[in-house]
């Protein structure tokens, strides 16, 4: 598809926008959505943003005599990966887990497990179950951390979520 505006180039950013209940569609290629303001210049692609982490995460580990691993599955290396932004395959997750992981944290901002969004016609009954996972685990490290007090309200914090749950 061309870039509805200059007409010469690959359209690679979409946009669509519904007014009054209308759908309209506008396909422009990287420089027209720059000189329309939609994407910025210095903005990065998510392909080049994951080969920067990776890079970043293999930093000092890795030197460059060193054998890099490789799955046994695809016999794709972690620098593949950082090249392309794509995994070879399933067993890629198990063979780099420690890179991946790495990045997830440092994409989600410390939090190593991607937990996404809530589809909004799921309502209050999935954010409600995400709550009480979510305070289970805070409750496993008050526990640990012996701090009973706090403990004992987020458990009954959790009670409370529950019993909410079961009368409707």
């Amino acid at each position: 598809m061309r870039c509805q505006v200059c007409n010469d180039n690959k359209a690679t950013i979409h946009l669509t926008e519904i007014e009054k209940g209308e759908q309209k569609e506008l396909h422009l290629c990287e420089a027209c959505a720059i000189k329309k303001g939609v994407i910025q210049k210095n903005s990065i692609t998510l392909k080049e943003f994951l080969g920067k982490i990776a890079e970043q995460s293999q930093g000092s580990e890795a030197s460059k005599d060193e054998p890099q691993i490789r799955c046994p599955g695809c016999g794709a290396s972690f620098q593949d990966f950082s090249s392309g932004g794509r995994l070879g395959c399933q067993a890629d997750y198990e063979v780099f887990k420690d890179n991946l992981a790495e990045i997830i944290e440092k994409m989600h901002a410390g939090v190593k497990q991607h937990a996404g969004k809530i589809p909004s016609q799921a309502g209050e009954k999935v954010a409600r179950e995400k709550e009480i996972r979510q305070m289970r685990l805070e409750l496993e490290t008050l526990i640990k951390s012996e701090n009973y007090e706090k403990a004992a309200r987020v458990r009954d914090r959790i009670r409370e979520l529950e019993n909410r749950d079961e009368s409707r």
